[in-house]
């Protein structure tokens, strides 16, 4: 009964458009996926990351997401402080038994410019152009009642689309270094659909993001994220922090590790609670975190949530190793 459930919310919310864009709760470790402004927005010159999201492990169906991206800046250590950056993102989402599938390939752009002496800070512009290829297994359908059987229903469809976003990041003072963006997905709004309806649109999803580097002494930092999400009649918040602790004190070789706690809510009931650790070894950084249902859906999901994993490895430049242009913290 509680597959049963779940089967029908999915099947209703994809045949009649509704469905959202799928998401990561370590959304700080896809940049790419969360705003192309922070494109080339790193310490250091190169990043290869990627993520993994499994979801209600005690459903048989499969619920996962996983991406994979590249980005790099350049001119950073001729302009000291502005930068064009450039990077490819890959990701696919598989959703129940319908095997409600989508595989996502883009392309980000982004330039930013520095500014200020005292208080060094830089603004970024960034464009993102996204192929989309979604599919089902209609072989598995069971239809709702207010579903027609004999409605000409594809088995799966692309899209082309646009985002475009901007980033404002800061370095304030010695121990304190923030960044802070908006981000537009969807704007021209492609046909989502698997029936013959050219009405039914992608509804434009907007982000606001916001992330900070708190040192509070030579070994301890906080690390707050926040992240609030709107696309169609859906919204999702999310907030929280790392606390972590610097084994070593070179900003480009040290070791560190963290733990944090986030709350997810929507509408703006909470939703999950999100516990996380993460580990910075020289150049990588690697998260992990566990979503904990609290929502009325727990009752279908067995209060299972959601587990996720991240790793991300950065080259840094060597004009950054000399102390030159506007540090981005590992954030």
């Amino acid at each position: 009964m509680k597959k049963y459930i779940l089967f029908v919310i999915l099947f209703i919310s994809i045949i009649e458009f509704k469905a959202q864009d799928y998401h990561f709760s370590q959304f700080h470790s896809s940049p790419l996926t969360l705003n192309p402004a922070m494109t080339g927005f790193m310490l250091g010159k190169y990043r290869v990351g990627a993520n993994y999201r499994n979801q209600w492990g005690s459903i048989k169906s499969k619920y996962e997401t996983y991406s994979g991206a590249y980005d790099m800046n350049f001119m950073k250590c001729k302009w000291k402080r502005d930068y064009f950056g450039a990077g490819i993102v890959f990701a696919g989402d598989k959703a129940g038994d319908l095997a409600l599938r989508t595989t996502h390939f883009g392309f980000s752009f982004a330039y930013a410019k520095g500014f200020g002496s005292r208080v060094k800070h830089s603004i970024a512009l960034g464009f993102q152009g996204n192929f989309y290829q979604r599919g089902i297994n209609l072989s598995k359908a069971i239809y709702p009642d207010n579903i027609d059987e004999s409605a000409s229903i594809n088995n799966s469809f692309t899209m082309l689309d646009m985002g475009a976003g901007i980033l404002w990041h800061a370095q304030l003072g010695d121990r304190f270094n923030m960044y802070a963006g908006l981000s537009l997905a969807h704007i021209n709004q492609p046909k989502n659909s698997f029936l013959d309806d050219k009405n039914s649109k992608l509804s434009m999803k907007y982000s606001a993001s916001a992330g900070a580097l708190v040192e509070l002494g030579n070994k301890w930092n906080l690390l707050p994220s926040v992240l609030f999400q709107k696309q169609g009649k859906s919204m999702q918040g999310i907030v929280g922090s790392y606390v972590q602790f610097i084994i070593g004190d070179d900003l480009f070789s040290e070791t560190a590790v963290a733990i944090g706690a986030w709350g997810r809510f929507s509408k703006p009931v909470a939703d999950a609670f999100i516990v996380g650790a993460r580990a910075d070894i020289k150049n990588v950084l690697i998260g992990l975190t566990y979503d904990i249902n609290v929502s009325d859906l727990k009752n279908a999901s067995s209060g299972r949530g959601a587990f996720e994993g991240s790793v991300q490895y950065i080259i840094p430049a060597n004009c950054q190793k000399k102390g030159k242009g506007l540090i981005c913290p590992k954030f």
